[in-house]
């Protein structure tokens, strides 16, 4: 019942606007788990119930001692690699903005191309000197979600990720 607690706290938290990596918790969750299984695991004693339960271990208290020992640093073991697994994704997932936003302004024509620009919740709008130098497949690439192109104006939709590129746009200029 408490990983089904956890879960379903962390989907209200999404659910209500909060940044979760839902893949992320998953993997964290289950480490500690399987670290708490492997913590408890060389502890029990041999029944029909619950532990490893295959003819060699039920057969002999011994075998059963050293197949749960051997089974519990195992665990502890994959547990720990989940957890790892969890930041890795944690970290791999942060997008540097600054090498973003710099792609953006080279992919618009440059800075001297761009005459203005502001960001309208998911969406960057920019106004152009000349809509013909941008190279609008590459900011496709980039995670744009689509491009309007209005006269000499385009609205780029980005998410969420919109108004940091807008700072760090600032920060260029």
């Amino acid at each position: 019942p408490l990983i089904t607690i956890l879960i379903n706290v962390l989907i209200y938290i999404i659910a209500l606007g909060g940044k979760v990596s839902m893949t992320m918790a998953v993997f964290f969750i289950i480490g500690v788990m399987f670290i708490g299984l492997g913590n408890y695991m060389p502890k029990l004693k041999q029944n029909y119930t619950i532990g490893i339960k295959v003819p060699w271990t039920l057969n002999s208290e011994e075998n059963w001692n050293m197949t749960h020992r051997m089974a519990g640093k195992l665990y502890v073991v994959a547990g720990v690699i989940l957890i790892i697994i969890a930041i890795a994704i944690t970290k791999a997932s942060k997008k540097d903005f600054k090498l973003d936003a710099n792609k953006l302004v080279e992919y618009l024509g440059g800075k001297e191309n761009i005459i203005d620009y502001e960001v309208n919740k998911s969406r960057f709008i920019v106004s152009l000197k000349n809509v013909d130098l941008v190279n609008k497949e590459a900011i496709q690439k980039m995670g744009a979600k689509g491009i309007v192109e209005i006269e000499n104006q385009l609205k780029i939709i980005l998410g969420d990720n919109a108004n940091q590129l807008k700072k760090y746009i600032d920060e260029l200029n």
